[in-house]
C-alpha cells in the first residue's frame, strides 16, 4: 500500500502514540504486527521512522525497548512451517483453534462442521513441530466460467500472526487451484473488520456484485 508523504506522517504518528500509550505487552506487539502488515510496504525505512517518533511518545525506556525487540526480530523461515491437507485427526484442535480467533462458542464451528472439508482437496492447516497454528478451510463453488474456490474459514494463531503463514496458506489454496484449471479464490468479509485490510494486503479485490439481505418477520 504506497502512502503519500502526509499519509505516511500521519500513519506513523498514529502508531507510535497507539504503541507508547499501551501498558501491555501482548497489545504492543498486536498493534505493532498490524501496523507491520497493513503498511509496513507503504512507508519507506519505517522501523527508523517509528523509532524516532517513539522516542517522543514513550519516555519510558522499556517500551522503547520492546519496540527495539520487535523491529529486529527475524521472520522465521517459512520453510519451518509445515503447511498440509486437513485431516481427521486436526479436527478437534482446529475447532479450538478457530473459536478463539473468533470468540465463537464452542458449537458455532463444531467438529461435525469442520470434518465436512476433510478430504475435499481445498483445506489446509500450517503446523510447526506438530502444533497446528494456522488453517483455511475452501470448497469448490459453481463460477460463471471454470468454477472458484470459496474460503469458508481463514485464521492463524494471536501468536504466531507476522510470520508470513497466513501468505503461505493463500499460496497453497491457491497452488492447487491451478492445478485444476480454477482461477479465482472468493471470500466474504465486512469491512469495518481488520481482517479486510489484511485481504486487500494479500492481493484480494471488490468484486462488483453486491450481497444484498432483506429481513423477514
Amino acid at each position: 500500500m504506497a502512502l503519500t508523504q502526509k499519509q505516511a506522517d500521519t500513519v506513523v504518528d498514529l502508531f507510535s502514540g497507539l504503541f507508547a500509550k499501551s501498558d501491555q505487552k501482548e497489545e504492543r506487539k498486536e498493534i505493532f504486527l498490524e501496523f507491520e502488515d497493513v503498511f509496513g510496504k507503504g512507508i519507506y525505512d519505517w522501523k527508523t521512522i517509528c523509532r524516532e517518533k517513539m522516542e517522543q511518545y514513550a519516555p519510558d525506556k522499556e517500551i522503547i525497548e520492546h519496540f527495539d525487540t520487535l523491529a529486529n526480530r527475524k521472520k522465521e523461515d517459512n520453510n519451518k512451517y509445515l503447511v498440509r491437507e486437513l485431516d481427521k485427526p486436526d479436527i478437534k484442535e482446529v475447532r479450538e483453534l478457530i473459536n478463539r480467533a473468533f470468540h465463537s462458542h464452542l458449537t458455532s464451528y463444531d467438529e461435525e462442521r469442520i470434518e465436512k472439508f476433510v478430504g475435499n482437496g481445498y483445506s489446509f492447516v500450517a503446523c510447526c513441530s506438530g502444533e497446528i497454528l494456522g488453517v483455511i478451510l475452501g470448497y469448490v463453488m459453481p463460477d460463471l466460467y471454470s468454477g472458484a474456490i470459496y474460503i469458508d474459514t481463514f485464521t492463524v494463531a494471536e501468536a504466531a500472526r507476522g510470520y508470513g503463514i497466513g501468505t503461505k496458506l493463500i499460496s497453497h489454496i491457491a497452488k492447487y487451484a491451478l492445478s485444476n484449471k480454477i482461477y479465482t479464490l472468493k471470500l466474504h468479509t465486512d469491512k469495518t473488520k481488520k481482517a479486510y485490510q489484511i485481504y486487500k494486503h494479500l492481493g484480494f479485490q471488490e468484486s462488483e456484485n453486491v450481497l444484498m439481505r432483506k429481513e423477514i418477520y
